[in-house]
């Protein structure tokens, strides 16, 4: 049964469907966490790079949480202490006009946009992501410089708590956006170069058409997977339209 969906039985014994709000249809929590051991076992080698990370001053327990797992994360990647730039902006719409003048300021590797953002009564809430996530990856994409989403959107303070690491069961999410920025960062050098970093024995033959074959088996997985998702989705939405 499709995520979001609940089916009981009604009194003549067919079965009825009803919305489950998307917070109490989440991804379990052994996948979750099966998933973020993964995330967080990865090895990367941030020697020689230069990365910023710039956060809101707007839920400041939470972002500062955020930040010093990130720049732990990267200092043990091997990231020089003074490639570590931080800098700090009003608020969670800032961020994005940030990292393009830093990017422009200075030779970087990567930034790491870090805030928090929490629903309230009122739709602000859904512009302010929508923007937010839409200006970091504009930033990205005319710059060239990877910058990383490291912004929690979530509908209550404790959720935000847990996904901080300031929770027994929580778990800092910091630390896989330092890693993710360091991979990117090498990414970014390697196609530089003009080289893709790789393993050639996980791809599949391709032609002369690129010299970074992007699209492996476990790509094509993916997009079959998602695929099926989506047909699985769209006919659930069809029945109950």
């Amino acid at each position: 049964m499709a995520a979001g969906l609940q089916s009981k039985r009604s009194p003549s014994g067919s079965h009825l469907k009803k919305r489950v709000p998307p917070h109490k249809s989440a991804m379990p929590g052994a996948i979750k966490q099966h998933a973020l051991d993964a995330l967080s076992s990865r090895k990367t080698d941030g020697r020689g790079l230069r990365v910023a990370i710039v956060h809101a001053k707007w839920n400041a327990e939470v972002v500062n949480s955020l930040v010093a797992a990130a720049k732990t994360e990267l200092l043990r990647a091997g990231v020089a202490a003074q490639d570590v730039v931080v800098a700090d902006v009003s608020g969670a719409y800032e961020l994005p006009y940030a990292a393009s003048r830093l990017i422009a300021s200075q030779k970087l590797d990567a930034v790491i946009c870090v805030g928090t953002l929490i629903k309230g009564d009122t739709m602000h809430f859904e512009y302010i992501c929508e923007a937010v996530s839409q200006g970091i990856m504009r930033v990205q994409l005319d710059t060239g410089v990877p910058v990383l989403f490291g912004v929690l959107t979530v509908l209550n303070e404790q959720q935000a708590k847990d996904r901080a690491g300031l929770s027994d069961k929580g778990h800092n999410h910091g630390t896989e956006w330092a890693q993710t920025a360091v991979e990117m960062a090498r990414l970014r050098e390697a196609t530089l170069k003009g080289g893709c970093p790789m393993r050639p024995h996980e791809h599949l033959p391709y032609h002369s058409l690129s010299n970074c074959p992007f699209f492996t088996i476990s790509t094509w997985l993916h997009i079959a997977t998602l695929g099926a998702l989506g047909f699985v989705a769209a006919s659930v939405a069809k029945k109950l339209a």
